[in-house]
């Protein structure tokens, strides 16, 4: 559709809503306008690119607590965690360094992530972690492109709080895990 208004032909020109071809073509677009979470991309993570370690001793969990919260410390700390609320004030004014900024920031933490060695026993909440680490990029890149596309803008501005919400809970997890071992 967007290619065909792009090129001047109305996509909607050739539509007859009692025909059979059309009626499916409707309920396809409607699907995928209902799944918005599909704007941030389907990123499956594959234990190939990843560095597991089979020793899942406390040594090496304690390491990998300790990696993964330098990582985060050092992106969010000296870069300034991302605020939603004030990327969007700057948005609105046409300003998207700061949603650029936050984009390379979950893009940093997501490809020093990569590198960490994970304790096989902690894989899945790695890659978890990984998987909305790179939502997030791409939502913020989303976001950069408003005046491009609007509408798509407008379903990932309604996104935000679930994802801050998801984020929320997995760091949690990775903050239980230090608890249960006594770190801090």
């Amino acid at each position: 559709m967007k290619m065909l208004d792009q090129s001047e032909n109305d996509p909607f020109g050739n539509l007859d809503p009692q025909s059979s071809e059309s009626k499916k073509f409707i309920e396809e677009a409607m699907a995928q306008i209902g799944d918005s979470s599909s704007l941030l991309g389907d990123y499956q993570i594959n234990d190939k690119d990843l560095k597991i370690s089979s020793d899942n001793s406390f040594l090496k969990k304690a390491d990998y607590l300790m990696a993964t919260g330098k990582i985060i410390y050092n992106n969010y700390a000296n870069n300034l965690y991302p605020n939603p609320v004030k990327i969007l004030e700057k948005l609105i004014l046409g300003n998207t360094v700061d949603a650029e900024k936050a984009a390379d920031i979950y893009q940093n933490v997501f490809n020093a992530f990569l590198k960490t060695e994970t304790p096989s026993d902690w894989l899945d909440m790695h890659k978890r972690y990984l998987t909305l680490l790179k939502k997030l990029e791409n939502l913020y890149r989303g976001l950069t492109v408003f005046k491009q596309d609007p509408v798509k803008a407008d379903l990932l501005v309604q996104m935000i709080p679930d994802m801050l919400r998801a984020e929320a809970e997995i760091q949690q997890e990775y903050f239980k895990k230090e608890q249960e071992m006594g770190i801090k």
